[in-house]
């Protein structure tokens, strides 16, 4: 996936009301420092979260 087709995704996910949760980046479900080097592959995953509102 290109960058901007990312960015475009995120902004999606961004207006229907999901937020990271706040982990930050995690890769093979350990969570990164800040600032640390990795990969990017299927296995780097940033976690959204989104709070439901009754009858949703």
């Amino acid at each position: 996936m290109t960058p901007a087709r990312l960015l475009a995704v995120l902004r999606l996910y961004v207006l229907r009301g999901y937020v990271p949760d706040s982990r930050g980046l995690t890769y093979n479900c350990r969570i990164l420092e800040p600032m640390e080097s990795t990969v990017n592959d299927d296995d780097l995953v940033l976690y959204f979260t989104k709070e439901l509102k009754r009858g949703d």
